[in-house]
């Protein structure tokens, strides 16, 4: 499985990546801390998750969601973030974001809702149409 963490601050990328490293099952871990690198990552590895912090420079986390959504691949996307109004959420949303988790106070989450994601793929690739 393949996972892309997207944020701006390189102390996140890394605890992010230890975490997950630690708890989840083969993954393969991209970070980015810009929109460029994060676009390209994303389209070259097409990962089964994006860990996306709202705070990439120049608030080009919407636009990043934005080109997600536009290549039609089906990832999940988990949002990370300090604070989001309701209007942030709702649009992030209707961009395909799933889940919203604070990022200081819910990191220890984070491996167990890749690992469901997961599961859940697994689960439909070997269930019968």
């Amino acid at each position: 499985m393949n996972v892309l963490i997207a944020d701006s601050s390189v102390g996140i990328l890394a605890r992010l990546s230890d975490i997950i490293t630690f708890k989840t099952i083969n993954a393969i871990i991209y970070t980015a801390k810009n929109f460029e690198t994060a676009l390209r990552l994303f389209t070259e590895s097409k990962p089964s998750t994006v860990l996306l912090g709202m705070n990439l420079p120049h608030n080009q986390s919407m636009e990043l969601l934005r080109e997600i959504k536009k290549t039609g691949y089906n990832t999940n996307i988990i949002i990370l973030s300090i604070y989001m109004n309701n209007a942030m959420v709702e649009e992030c949303k209707q961009l395909g974001a799933t889940v919203f988790l604070d990022k200081f106070l819910e990191f220890e989450k984070i491996p167990d809702h890749i690992n469901a994601i997961e599961a859940n793929m697994k689960e439909l690739i070997i269930s019968p149409l």
